[in-house]
């Protein structure tokens, strides 16, 4: 199998198995180019979207006959984004707040079906946002402090959560020093572009996971460069 087709079959796994996964599809597809824009292998690209469509639409025509409209993959955007953009919200999970949990909720549920409830919260959080814009972006950048730093969290366990994010960082301050290549770009942006959705819905800690292995790529080169800085300093004194 050519690797564009691998790679293809690769996203629409990811796809199935996490969407958010997504977000990093534009990172590692051009910014490896971003340098020579008019070599971007086009017809590649091409192939390895079209395989990963294709891998998908069974799951779509299943969602259509199965929910009665077209979703693509899953259906809980607007749930989602109300859980983190409600009256009386804290800007992320609350428990109790879902159909999981809620006897209410769940009721409403089974009587509108899952479109019609999902359809229901999209358009309460939409209204709650337009209505409390300053509060949106206020919460969203607490997401996005939440999403780096766990704050509010008191276990010990997020104390390596909150270094592991300073480190990356630190690494990746380091890469742009040093002058980052494309393909280190690929991954600083992907780092990057993961979390925006959840920085507008909603966080928890776990929703980091995905990205920390690059994470981790970031903050070991950020602890070898402020190795070989000490080195460097002693040798000259």
């Amino acid at each position: 199998m050519p690797a564009r087709m691998l790679a293809g079959a690769s996203w629409g796994l990811a796809a199935l198995t996490n969407t958010a996964l997504l977000a990093a599809l534009p990172a590692l597809l051009i910014c490896p180019y971003t340098k020579k824009l008019a070599h971007l292998p086009a017809k590649a690209i091409a192939t390895v979207l079209l395989v990963a469509v294709v891998l998908i639409c069974p799951w779509i025509f299943r969602n259509d006959r199965e929910l009665g409209a077209i979703v693509p993959v899953r259906s809980n955007f607007g749930e989602e984004l109300w859980v983190g953009n409600h009256e009386g919200g804290t800007g992320r999970i609350q428990y109790g707040a879902g159909p999981s949990e809620n006897r209410a909720e769940f009721e409403r549920y089974r009587r509108l079906g899952e479109i019609s409830y999902v359809t229901q919260r999209r358009k309460e959080a939409i209204t709650f946002i337009r209505g409390n814009r300053a509060l949106f972006f206020q919460q969203s950048f607490y997401r996005l402090r939440y999403w780096w730093f766990a704050e509010g969290e008191t276990s010990s366990f997020f104390d390596c959560y909150r270094l592991l994010a300073l480190l990356s960082l630190v690494g990746i301050g380091f890469a742009l020093w040093k002058g980052m290549s494309n393909d280190v770009f690929a991954i600083a942006m992907t780092i990057a572009l993961y979390p925006l959705i959840y920085y507008a819905t909603n966080v928890y800690a776990r929703y980091r996971y995905p990205v920390e292995p690059l994470m981790m790529i970031f903050a070991a080169f950020a602890i070898s460069q402020t190795l070989a800085l000490i080195q460097r300093r002693s040798r000259s004194t």
